[in-house]
């Protein structure tokens, strides 16, 4: 099967959105790409249907938020542009935003009819906004996402009065997923071959690391690891990129900038024995729970939504802790057990191998179509 691939073409830390193309050639035969900073500037003029029609008939469209939402989010804006080029690494001129431009790509998404196909695995599921819900109803193609088996409805969740932001978060997505369960392709995060990282667990400091955005479960554990000295503080990094960006000095607009912070943020999992994450109090798959096992450390989690369902089992391929208190009482014996270490790393790296490579899931995507 042949796809054409409608995309911004720019960079970020998280790597999610730069494999979402990789994955697209595994799942089809021949994927062509178009969008800014894919082709030049005059067969953006010219012009989807022009293009579609020069490069022969295609059997899927295939696209990302990027673009579905560039039209609601005035991607011409200058202030969208602004930030745009402050956030992420962009590959191409800002020309090529131009209001012309942008319409006729997400006009041609609206009235395509087709087989189409719209990867929706970035943006915060809890804090969707009306207008762009609805320019998903009554519409028949799938999507692929975090479904109602990964993400929950806010009230049944028994941290999110302690998040601070949870003022700003809605059931729209779940309430979307649950009730149009025939186009949704649900499946959690996935990880790169190459990163996996082998070293020897002998030169891994013997702490914890405790990686990201201080959620309020993150910011408990941080806590109790600083009284019990288990605490690794490696997240200067990010405190400099904060503190250079007031100056209007960023990190992420540049690929030595990208590059840089994510090879601080491997080196300092990769250099750890334990790291621990959770998904916020609203339980979100987020990325970190695949890659830490993937660099060969013992991941400590409080687990997001049916996670033993996806292969992540307490004291098997991780530990599982359900509230501060839990993981004050677990963590002298999680940090003393050599043994049951060893085994949780082996089984959870092996885990993420076998289940949640970009193979496996262009291979799953691929049998839903």
């Amino acid at each position: 099967m042949r796809a054409l691939y409608l995309d911004l073409n720019y960079g970020y830390i998280n790597p999610t959105k730069g494999l979402l193309l990789k994955l697209s050639k595994l799942i089809f035969e021949e994927v062509i790409t178009y969008g800014p900073g894919h082709v030049s500037y005059d067969e953006l003029k010219n012009g989807i249907n022009s293009f579609i029609k020069r490069n022969g008939n295609f059997d899927y469209i295939l696209t990302n938020e990027s673009i579905f939402y560039s039209y609601n989010a005035k991607a011409w804006n200058k202030d969208s542009i602004k930030d745009l080029y402050k956030s992420y690494c962009v590959k191409f001129p800002k020309s090529h935003l131009e209001f012309s431009i942008i319409r006729d790509i997400t006009d041609f998404i609206s009235n395509f009819e087709g087989k189409l196909l719209l990867y929706k695995l970035q943006s915060d599921l809890y804090n969707q906004r009306i207008k762009n819900m609805e320019l998903l109803e009554n519409k028949k193609f799938k999507i692929v996402t975090f479904g109602e088996d990964l993400i929950s409805k806010i009230e049944t969740l028994e941290f999110v009065d302690n998040e601070k932001f949870i003022k700003n978060k809605n059931n729209l997505w779940f309430n979307f997923v649950k009730d149009n369960k025939a186009r949704i392709i649900s499946t959690p995060h996935f990880v790169d071959d190459i990163e996996f990282k082998l070293s020897d667990s002998t030169y891994r400091s013997n702490k914890v690391l405790v990686p990201g955005v201080k959620y309020w479960f993150r910011k408990e554990v941080l806590k109790i690891l600083l009284k019990k000295n288990y605490l690794k503080n490696d997240n200067f990094i990010y405190p400099i990129s904060n503190f250079l960006m007031r100056f209007g000095i960023s990190m992420y607009s540049t690929e030595f900038g990208i590059n840089f912070l994510s090879n601080t943020f491997i080196n300092s999992i990769k250099s750890s024995k334990f790291a621990f994450t959770c998904g916020s109090a609203l339980k979100m798959p987020l990325r970190k729970f695949f890659e830490i096992p993937a660099l060969e450390t013992a991941l400590i989690c409080y687990p997001f939504k049916n996670a033993d369902k996806f292969g992540f089992i307490d004291n098997e391929t991780c530990y599982y802790v359900n509230s501060p208190e839990d993981f004050k009482y677990k963590i002298d014996r999680i940090m003393n057990d050599e043994n049951l270490y060893r085994k949780v790393v082996t089984n959870g790296r092996d885990m993420i191998y076998s289940l949640h490579t970009i193979q496996q899931r262009a291979e799953f995507i691929k049998s839903r179509l």
